[in-house]
């Protein structure tokens, strides 16, 4: 899934930055994403991002955090 939204990224120049999740399943996420076309003269991008990895990964559903780490 974050690998797609890397894809929107790439593909499409979509710089997503809000998301409201309405349903959380073992092995599926449902979501609406919010954002905006990257536009050079508003957005300063420093580095670029190959992928999400599941290295590491952490899931705290308690908390509702989510630790993942990206490949640059």
């Amino acid at each position: 899934m974050l690998n797609s939204l890397i894809y929107f990224f790439d593909v499409e120049m979509l710089l997503l930055k809000r998301f409201e999740i309405s349903n959380l399943a073992e092995n599926r996420l449902k979501a609406i994403c919010y954002g905006e076309k990257y536009n050079p003269s508003r957005h300063q991008l420093k580095t670029g991002v190959k992928s999400a990895t599941y290295h590491m990964l952490k899931v705290d559903r308690d908390k509702n955090e989510v630790q993942v780490i990206f490949d640059i």
